[in-house]
């Protein structure tokens, strides 16, 4: 019950985060004029490699992958797997993902992330939640970090955190 009201607070505090940053994005694109000068543009795909930490499987390191294509420059839709146990199934989950990103200053764009997914080693259905940046360094790489709350759709506890962090590769 602690661990819910925490996430809900952090959520909560999130979402008031990222509506100020909006608003700044907003005043920032307006000075700017011009979106040619924008470097988060509507069509990109990006293939995402990443190591993770994951709370909820009792604290392990793993690795994994994503590839997400954005519709506009703000939204974006993709799927992504991990691993953290390299017996049992090829693959331990796959999710499919939503973004909503608010580019900043041509270089930096905090993102909301929400997932839905199936853990094919523990047979269950799970969701995320979580919010993190991305940082673009060249034009077609970008190093980014999220932190999500998974919410397991299972008797057996496997709620928890996890942390994500790697490199964004564009199309």
């Amino acid at each position: 019950m602690k661990a819910t009201r925490r996430m809900l607070i952090v959520s909560i505090g999130a979402v008031a985060a990222l509506s100020q940053i909006a608003a700044l994005a907003q005043k920032v694109n307006a000075s700017q004029g011009d979106d040619e000068d924008v470097d988060f543009k509507k069509g990109e795909i990006n293939f995402s490699p990443f190591g993770t930490y994951v709370d909820k499987a009792g604290g392990k390191w793993g690795a994994g992958a994503a590839l997400t294509y954005f519709v506009t420059d703000k939204i974006g839709l993709g799927g992504a797997t991990y691993w953290t146990d390299t017996g049992g199934t090829f693959f331990d989950n796959f999710e499919a993902e939503g973004y909503f990103r608010l580019p900043l200053f041509k270089r930096i764009a905090p993102y909301a992330v929400g997932t839905i997914g199936y853990q094919f080693d523990r047979d269950y259905w799970f969701e995320t939640v979580g919010a993190g940046v991305d940082f673009r360094a060249f034009k077609h790489i970008q190093a980014f970090g999220d932190l999500q709350y998974r919410i397991a759709n299972t008797s057996n506890s496997g709620n928890g955190a996890f942390l994500r962090i790697g490199a964004r590769f564009d199309f």
